[in-house]
């Protein structure tokens, strides 16, 4: 019985604390509810007194809950009332806030500015500047597409832009691809073919380039001298004396007159030649149609006429001869002190006797053209720093720059031998080896003809001669 009771007693106590727990967390419960029924009422109430008039401006706001009447303070008739004056704004001020926006978004849509015509040539100088580029042909191919997607006619020039672009970021494969769909569309011109043929040229592709100038020849009837002068440089650079040849042949059948630009090609044609394997006569025949002795100068481009390339002037003195001798022509530069130490020990009657040298010696003289170039780029430089240049009368300006030149002097000589060889002529350039040498020979008996730059009894190509004697050229023909 004790034991019963006392268990009876506990599971009394239990129930007791069970029902003060469960108490309060039922009040909290009904607490929680009223509260949130109150919150809600008053929210309900502050949206029924904020809600704009719908009626004419001319009218009260009727109350929906005349309960609410004493709780809410509603605006005084006069809020709802507008004045009519003007209509149109008045109508605005009264919309809702959601009304205002919407008007606001649509109002500007009436007063579109309508759509710019396309522009062509806009787009071809974007082209052509992200061709200029390495890394742009993604923009250069975009701004092709949009222009044959506006409708637009593609022209040649649209074409190159993306030949060059090609080329600039180092996809001659792509380059040759874009080329053809140029052709099958018609639209390859002179100017596509000049720029991947100077695309091949440095990587040693020459039988390609060598098909595309004789495309060139078939589909491009009558072509610029500006085309011919691009690749004339291009032959130059890389020495190729017979394809030059054969460009020039082509320039005489079509007709095409030269420049003085071509006159500069051509004179670089023929000294950066080594290892000739044309006939001096048929050299010649080709070659003597051009005047090297004019001194004009293109003052827009600022190219210089080359005087007489030594190489040409020995070939027309062996012509005239039919000899079997050696006819040998040396022009030597450098400085005008060097120039006169080696006057100096060609005097000696040892080196007199072994050259041939009767007539005697000449002085040394200026390089002419070496002063033209330089007076140009000091004058281009005056006119970056100054538009007034030296604010001094034009003539005396001019006659003050006449006086600034190169300090590149030369001396030549001229002997006969019954050999290409000139030994001493090595043992002179290591005697001087600040003096550039250029030994040319033409042998008429042979047929044959030949040419050399050497320093320092070392040969040299003719970029580490111009190097060497610190030569300055033009822009154009760098």
């Amino acid at each position: 019985m004790t034991m019963t009771s006392s268990s009876f007693m506990s599971f009394e106590f239990d129930i007791q604390a069970l029902i003060r727990r469960s108490g309060a967390d039922m009040a909290m419960f009904f607490f929680a509810m009223l509260a949130y029924w109150v919150l809600q009422r008053v929210k309900t109430r502050s949206a029924l007194g904020k809600t704009p008039c719908k009626e004419s401006p001319d009218q009260e706001c009727p109350s929906d809950h005349p309960d609410d009447i004493l709780d809410i303070q509603t605006p005084p008739p006069q809020a709802c009332k507008v004045d009519i004056k003007p209509i149109q704004i008045n109508a605005v001020q009264h919309q809702p806030k959601a009304e205002q926006g919407r008007v606001a978004q649509t109002h500007p849509k009436r007063h579109v500015a309508e759509k710019e015509p396309f522009n062509v040539q806009a787009h071809l100088s974007s082209m052509r500047n992200y061709a200029a580029s390495r890394n742009s042909i993604k923009e250069t191919l975009q701004e092709f597409r949009s222009i044959e997607q506006s409708g637009e006619s593609v022209t040649s020039a649209m074409w190159n832009s993306c030949l060059q672009a090609w080329i600039n970021c180092g996809n001659i494969w792509a380059a040759e691809n874009c080329l053809d769909q140029a052709k099958e569309a018609g639209l390859a011109d002179a100017t596509s073919f000049v720029i991947l043929v100077k695309a091949l040229v440095p990587i040693g592709d020459l039988e390609k380039a060598r098909t595309l100038v004789e495309e060139m020849k078939e589909k491009v009837p009558s072509p610029t001298v500006a085309t011919f002068d691009d690749l004339l440089l291009c032959f130059a650079r890389a020495g190729l004396l017979s394809d030059g040849i054969c460009l020039l042949k082509h320039m005489h059948e079509v007709g095409a007159q030269p420049a003085q630009s071509t006159l500069c090609a051509i004179a670089k044609l023929l000294n950066g030649a080594r290892f000739i394997q044309e006939k001096c006569t048929d050299m010649w025949q080709v070659l003597s149609k051009y005047d090297f002795d004019t001194k004009a100068i293109d003052e827009i481009s600022q190219r210089y006429p080359f005087e007489l390339p030594r190489l040409l002037a020995v070939i027309s003195t062996a012509t005239a001869i039919q000899s079997k001798i050696c006819f040998h022509d040396v022009e030597i530069k450098g400085s005008m002190a060097g120039i006169k130490a080696l006057r100096e020990t060609l005097a000696q009657p040892d080196f007199s006797k072994e050259l041939c040298i009767s007539d005697g010696l000449a002085n040394g003289q200026h390089d002419a053209h070496q002063d033209n170039v330089k007076n140009a780029q000091v004058a281009a430089a005056l006119r970056c720093v100054s538009k007034q240049g030296l604010r001094l009368p034009w003539n005396l300006e001019e006659a003050m720059l006449q006086y600034l030149g190169s300090n590149i002097h030369f001396l030549r000589l001229k002997f006969e031998s019954n050999s290409i060889r000139a030994t001493v002529l090595d043992g002179l350039s290591c005697l001087y080896p600040r003096l550039g040498f250029r030994h040319c020979w033409v042998k008429p008996s042979f047929g044959s003809c030949g040419q050399r730059t050497f320093s320092n009894g070392e040969e040299i190509d003719e970029s580490s001669f111009n190097r060497h004697i610190n030569a300055a050229y033009s822009k154009e023909m760098n």
